[in-house]
């Protein structure tokens, strides 16, 4: 009972203070639920999920399952939620790129991304110039995912191997 009276103090706070009224605030946190996020984490990735939704106007429960599905990806706690929150809404408007864009592509380079240490800012920014140059959605994220996995198959860490097919012209 402790915890689901913090969150109903958060959604009435957030509900107060920003454009969405207490029930969406409600309806973000059930999503977060659904998603597998204790309360505390979900209070730590209200306001920037938020603020996204805002920014993007995106669905909460979209934005949610974005945004958690990102800081799964990459192992992030909750608390990084603003970091990935600002990174997606910075790639979003400065690039081709947007909220769906970005979700069709993370789910498949996300997860390798992490595992070759290549980092959710880095990992955005490859994501806008392909969505600039109409290669966005899936077959940005399968081909990066692709790029990742045959860089390793060569034993070399993937930003060495970034670094060199840059050298080769060959660059994002």
């Amino acid at each position: 009972s402790q915890q689901f009276e913090r969150l109903t103090k958060n959604a009435k706070s957030l509900g107060a203070a920003t454009i969405f009224t207490a029930p969406q605030v409600s309806g973000l946190q059930l999503a977060y639920s659904k998603l597998g996020f204790r309360p505390e984490e979900i209070i730590n990735t209200t306001k920037a999920t938020l603020a996204l939704a805002q920014a993007t106007d995106s669905d909460l429960a979209r934005s949610a399952e974005v945004a958690g599905g990102t800081l799964r990806a990459f192992n992030l706690q909750a608390i990084n939620t603003s970091r990935v929150t600002d990174v997606m809404a910075k790639s979003f408007s400065n690039s081709a790129l947007d909220l769906e864009k970005f979700a069709e592509s993370i789910k498949f380079v996300g997860p390798n991304a992490k595992q070759s240490n290549v980092s959710l800012e880095r990992t955005s920014a490859m994501l806008s110039v392909l969505a600039d140059n109409m290669v966005s959605g899936s077959q940005a994220g399968t081909g990066l995912r692709r790029i990742f996995n045959e860089i390793a198959k060569k034993g070399l860490p993937v930003q060495e191997g970034l670094r060199k097919l840059a050298a080769e012209g060959l660059s994002l």
